[in-house]
């Protein structure tokens, strides 16, 4: 058995007792214990008696907003990674979520494999710092730093991109999904033919700017792959 220390300590804090419920078992597992908390004054006394290393909150909560909880939980407990699940879809939403702490920024509804990924993703880089020293993209500032530390200013839509297929398993994505994805953040393009545009022009435009850029792989009858390692900060 897991010894308890090594236990994943996730809170998920979610007003809808049945969505609550629901990330609940999905995410409980044995390598894990999982609390669940209606509203930010329940959080609190989690944080009174538990180590949580990672906390998953919708944003509109009663009595505190999720924004104001994560800025609190930010400046109180640093090394908890907070992950906002909301129905707040537009890119202004998106950079508040960023700029009040949240490490991941997710919009309802959310395939619970991207979840799953998200906790893979931010678990991996917190026990394993060597891999910063690869590609990194920081979804706040939409800057990609390669390993050399050469840096490109991205586009929201660009961003988005890469974001998704780093967090996919093994980095390869439906286009339909990548497409439904953009979309609920009011970004282009609306099309498979679109997308295709927009994924070679963010090639052309890594290439260019950088002395080795991280490859998308276009697969056939399907989507795309990132086949090059990705930390999302």
């Amino acid at each position: 058995m897991t010894p308890r220390a090594d236990l994943l300590h996730i809170a998920v804090v979610e007003d809808n007792d049945t969505l609550r419920d629901l990330l609940f078992s999905y995410l409980d597992q044995p390598d894990r214990r999982v609390f669940q908390a209606d509203c930010g004054e329940s959080l609190n006394g989690l944080l009174a008696h538990h180590r949580l290393d990672i906390v998953i909150m919708d944003l509109n909560l009663p009595h505190e907003d999720g924004l104001s909880i994560a800025r609190r939980l930010r400046k109180s407990h640093p090394d908890t990674k907070i992950v906002m699940l909301t129905a707040r879809v537009r890119p202004s939403d998106r950079t508040d979520g960023y700029d009040a702490g949240a490490d991941v920024y997710l919009t309802k509804p959310t395939n619970i494999s991207e979840l799953e990924a998200v906790i893979r993703n931010l678990t991996g880089r917190s026990r394993d710092l060597a891999r910063t020293a690869g590609y990194r993209l920081s979804r706040k500032s939409q800057i990609l730093t390669a390993p050399d530390q050469q840096q490109v200013l991205l586009t929201l839509g660009e961003s988005i991109i890469l974001e998704q297929l780093a967090l996919a398993p093994e980095q390869g994505l439906d286009a339909e999904f990548l497409l439904a994805q953009m979309r609920r953040h009011d970004t282009a393009p609306t099309s498979r033919e679109n997308l295709a545009v927009a994924i070679s022009r963010l090639r052309k435009k890594l290439e260019t700017q950088l002395e080795a850029a991280p490859r998308i792989e276009t697969v056939r009858n399907f989507g795309y792959r990132l086949s090059t390692p990705l930390t999302l900060l």
